[in-house]
C-alpha cells in the first residue's frame, strides 16, 4: 500500500506509516487536499477574524486509520488533536506517526470504538470522520460524540462515506465527490 504523505505546512512532504493489509483506505492525496483547500478558504469554515477556522484549532480525527486527516491538521496550524482508532495495527501505526513527526505534546491517541467514547474533557472545533465504508457508522459515532460532550453546535465535520450512508441530525453546509469519496460538511443541527 503507498504510504500517505503530509501534503502542505510544516511537516509538508513527509510520509505516514499505515498498517499492513487492506483494513484501512487511507484517503487519496488529492481528496484531502481538496478538503484542505476548503477548510482555508470557504465561508462556511472562517473564524469570526476572518482566518481559517483550521488555525489553533482543537481537532478530533474520529476512525483515524494511519491519522492523516489529523496530521494534516496540525501540519497546517491546528492547535492539538486527539486521534480515536480502535484497530490495534492502526494504533500502532499513528503511535509511529507521532514519534517520527516528534508532535508528542500536540496529540492525544485514544484506543477507543467511536460507538462507545468515554466522556470527553472539552469539546472540538473541527471533527474529521473517515469510517469504513459501507458499514453505516457515522450516524452511531455522532450520536456518541453528542452524548459524550465532544461537539458542539458550533463544530465543523467534515464526513467522508461513500455517498450511500444517509447521516441525520447535521446541517449540511457543502457536499464534493471525488471518486468514490463523498466529502459532507455540516455543523449539527441546532435543537
Amino acid at each position: 500500500m503507498k504510504r500517505p504523505r503530509i501534503i502542505s505546512g510544516s511537516f509538508k512532504g513527509r510520509h505516514l506509516e499505515v498498517m499492513d493489509g487492506n483494513n484501512t483506505r487511507p484517503t487519496m492525496e488529492r481528496t484531502r487536499e481538496s478538503v484542505f483547500n476548503t477548510l482555508m478558504t470557504a465561508p462556511f469554515a472562517m473564524a469570526e477574524s476572518g482566518a481559517s477556522q483550521l488555525l489553533q484549532a482543537k481537532v478530533l480525527d474520529v476512525f483515524a486509520g494511519s491519522g492523516a486527516y489529523g496530521f494534516e491538521a496540525l501540519s497546517r496550524g491546528a492547535q492539538f488533536i486527539t486521534f480515536v482508532e480502535n484497530h490495534s495495527q492502526a494504533v500502532k501505526a499513528i503511535q509511529s506517526n507521532i514519534e517520527t513527526l516528534n508532535v508528542q505534546g500536540k496529540v492525544l491517541l485514544l484506543n477507543a470504538d467511536a460507538r462507545t467514547l468515554p466522556q470527553a474533557q472539552n469539546s472540538f472545533d473541527i471533527v474529521f470522520m473517515d469510517p469504513p465504508y459501507g458499514r453505516s457508522l457515522v450516524q452511531k459515532a455522532l450520536n456518541e460524540l453528542q452524548k459524550n460532550n465532544y461537539v458542539t453546535n458550533e463544530t465543523l465535520f467534515v464526513i467522508e462515506t461513500d455517498g450511500r450512508e444517509e447521516i441525520k441530525e447535521l446541517h449540511i453546509l457543502d457536499q464534493k465527490t471525488y471518486g468514490k469519496s463523498h466529502i459532507t460538511y455540516a455543523t449539527l443541527l441546532e435543537h
